[in-house]
């Protein structure tokens, strides 16, 4: 056998092997990037703008009570990103709305890509109305037609599953600073 000669690259064949190298590596580690899953922390809703939680519980006449491990939504910007985005909302979590003062409160869906019920709740933790099954990214606004000062948002199908009506009884404590920034809000209208 001959042994077959091996002459040098040239330059440019260099120059131009390294560019498109280059440039395959970084697509390749951009699609790579592009799909990753997002992570998950057990027990919780995934990825949100607040970062307090609160346990609201429910208590629907002669059914056990349930309780939701709720995020807080209770700044501007909470409550205007609220569920928005969002891939998954595990079983017993939700967000909890709160607003200065009681009043009538309408929401929407827009881009919110998990169907929700709203759960609106008045100034003396009663449930006055449930908005059930509301369609992920309609922009439709929903409301019970009642003033509220709470709404707790669940999975769809959540109220139903546990009883939860007009009339429910609800309970949760909201954090001091929470109470106090709302008073001041509710004093500035």
């Amino acid at each position: 056998m001959k042994p077959i000669p091996i002459r040098p690259l040239s330059p440019y064949r260099t120059v131009s092997s390294i560019v498109i190298l280059t440039a395959l590596t970084m697509a390749l580690v951009a699609t790579v990037g592009g799909c990753r899953k997002k992570p998950r922390r057990p027990g919780t809703i995934v990825s949100g703008p607040a970062n307090e939680f609160v346990t609201v519980t429910f208590h629907p006449p002669g059914q056990a009570a349930v309780s939701v491990r709720t995020e807080l939504a209770a700044t501007e910007a909470t409550r205007t990103h609220g569920l928005m985005y969002r891939g998954e909302l595990d079983p017993n979590a939700g967000m909890l709305f709160a607003f200065p003062k009681q009043e009538m409160l309408v929401f929407w869906m827009k881009n919110t890509i998990i169907p929700l019920d709203m759960i609106f709740i008045d100034a003396h933790k009663v449930v006055v109305g449930v908005v059930h099954d509301a369609h992920p990214l309609s922009t439709k606004t929903l409301s019970p037609g009642k003033t509220s000062q709470y709404v707790v948002e669940v999975n769809a199908g959540f109220s139903r599953k546990h009883h939860i009506e007009a009339g429910t009884k609800v309970d949760f404590t909201l954090p001091a600073q929470t109470v106090e920034d709302l008073k001041n809000k509710a004093s500035e209208k």
